[in-house]
Parts: C-alpha cells; sequence; structure tokens
C-alpha cells in the first residue's frame, strides 16, 4: 500500500501527501485535548490522576529523552526538502516553524496524558482512550501517519539505490519518460 507513493520522484508531488499527515497529527492532538475536557473535566477541575502522580520519574527520564529524540529525528530528509522547494531561502524559517509544532504537539499529548491517565499512561496514545467514537478516530489518524511519511523517509534511500544503480530519474516533471523506472 506505501509502496505506490515512492512512485512519485519530485517531492513536491508528495506535499499533499504530507499534508494529510500533518492534519492527522493535528486532528490527534484535537482528539486527545477533546478527551482532556471531556473526560478529564479540565479546565473546571484538574483531573484525578495529576494530583496522584509525581511531576517526574528519574527512572524513565532517559526513555523520555530517546522518545523524544525520535520523534524530532529526520535529518535524513532535510537536503532532499531543500532542494525540492521553490523558495529555498525559506529553508531555515520553515525548519524552526516546523520543530515549534513539533513541539508544541509532544507537549500538548504528553501533557494531556499525564494529565488524564498519569502513571498508568500507555505507551501509545490510543491505548488510553476509552471505546468509543474518540478512540476510532485517533486509531485511523495514527494509521494515516506512516502513509504520509513513508515515501518522504524512504526518499535519501532511493536517490542512493539510483545512482548506484545508474538509474536516472527526471523529478522535475512527474513522469516525461516511458521506461515506468523504480
Amino acid at each position: 500500500v506505501m509502496i505506490p507513493t515512492l512512485w512519485l520522484a519530485d517531492l513536491s508531488s508528495l506535499s499533499i501527501i504530507g499534508g494529510l499527515g500533518a492534519c492527522a497529527s493535528l486532528s490527534l492532538v484535537g482528539v486527545v485535548l477533546y478527551e482532556l475536557v471531556a473526560v478529564g473535566g479540565f479546565p473546571g477541575s484538574l483531573p484525578p490522576a495529576l494530583s496522584t502522580t509525581a511531576l517526574v520519574h528519574l527512572n524513565t527520564l532517559p526513555v523520555s529523552f530517546g522518545l523524544l529524540a525520535f520523534v524530532f529525528a529526520g535529518h535524513a530528509v532535510f537536503p532532499a526538502i531543500y532542494t525540492s522547494m521553490r523558495a529555498p531561502e525559506e529553508y531555515d524559517g520553515m525548519l524552526d516553524k516546523t520543530y515549534a509544532i513539533v513541539g508544541a504537539t509532544c507537549l500538548l499529548i504528553g501533557g494531556a496524558g499525564y494529565a488524564l491517565y498519569g502513571d498508568g499512561v500507555a505507551d501509545e496514545v490510543t491505548l488510553n482512550l476509552p471505546a468509543g467514537m474518540a478512540s476510532t478516530l485517533a486509531l485511523a489518524l495514527v494509521t494515516v501517519n506512516p502513509f504520509s511519511k513513508f515515501a518522504l523517509t524512504m526518499d535519501p534511500v532511493s536517490r542512493g539505490l539510483e545512482k548506484a544503480l545508474g538509474v536516472d530519474i527526471d523529478g522535475g516533471g512527474g513522469g516525461d519518460g516511458g521506461d515506468g523506472g523504480g
């Protein structure tokens, strides 16, 4: 199912698919915040788990930093993004905004999970949500993300493989030849 997105040699062709993934991520934040308000009673009252859980657990702190490092990883695709931009001079600002959005997303989901479930928070956001529409929607949104990011993540690998095999795929026109390469 993910392989057809690899057929798009031009990264600008992936912008719609990437936009879908970004919308899915932001919508997932909305689902979790809805649960915080609907189930946790926030902001009218503090969620119960917030008062019974320690603020910092030193034994799991290294794992937390590892997870955050994984969330912010993606450096292999930065050159491909830069070269595919219409306005490369906007790259630094785009990168700053992207990291700010990712950081805010992590803080919101992490803070809501901590407030709602405390020490009982599961590794994946969908595991703590009560069965129902919110849980189903969150699971669907989590499922969309790998599909939207797979081709971008694999771009450095595919470019390296193309170079090693001597395959020349024109990434500017969206397929002007008939060799079906890829």
